[in-house]
């Protein structure tokens, strides 16, 4: 093989290295471009969804107040006038998951008056079990409307639950209310407790203690 061939296929080899080396480099670019992109829609993906369950926690919030309460505030407006004293009279435990109902010794009789509400009485919890559904199911955000409506929340489905209890055991239903009620009852204790914690910490701190010294000791 002469000089001047065997120089062209060095060069011809020299020159398709670095050809090789250009595609390869252009693969890893391209490569790294298309991992952004996808980033970049994982990341718009999720802002998307944020911005949407934040919307529908916002019109879930109105909507309890608009609609919701005025169906409880009936509710209550009922069991006054027809003297109902069901709810009050029972006792209800709640301990982590688990509820108790101890009822009521004339829970027998009140079957008859509670009857005169039934009506009332499934037109709140069908729309509590609606709202909660949102939040249970995580399309809307609870953490958010925790700070909005727990407490109020809570207090009803603690007055509902003797009622409450008694349909879900036949019928095993209004599992998103009594879910929803089960968390945020746990942390509103626990953000009590924590108060408590606090405000027992503080009271020990500025609590200054003393002592008498023993006649003699230097």
């Amino acid at each position: 093989m002469s000089t001047e061939i065997r120089n062209w296929l060095e060069v011809g080899y020299f020159v398709s290295q670095i050809i090789v080396m250009f595609l390869i480099g252009c693969g890893l670019w391209q490569l790294r471009l298309t991992k952004q992109q996808i980033e970049i829609q994982k990341k718009a993906t999720r802002v998307s969804f944020l911005r949407d369950s934040l919307k529908l926690t916002a019109e879930q919030i109105t909507r309890y107040s608009t609609e919701i309460i005025p169906l409880q505030n009936n509710f209550h407006k009922k069991i006054s006038s027809n003297n109902i004293y069901f709810f009050k009279n029972t006792k209800v435990k709640i301990t982590g998951k688990e509820i108790k109902v101890d009822l009521p010794e004339s829970y027998r009789e009140d079957i008859s008056e509670l009857i005169t509400i039934t009506e009332d009485f499934l037109k709140v919890v069908n729309a509590m079990e609606g709202f909660s559904v949102y939040f249970v199911s995580g399309v809307a955000d609870e953490k958010v409307a925790f700070y909005s409506l727990s407490s109020t929340f809570c207090k009803t489905v603690k007055e509902l639950l003797p009622l409450l209890v008694i349909m879900k055991a036949e019928n095993n239903c209004f599992e998103s209310m009594i879910g929803l009620f089960l968390i945020w009852n746990s942390r509103l204790e626990s953000n009590s407790l924590e108060k408590q914690k606090r405000d027992l910490e503080e009271k020990i701190k500025n609590t200054k203690t003393r002592t008498i010294k023993i006649v003699g000791d230097e």
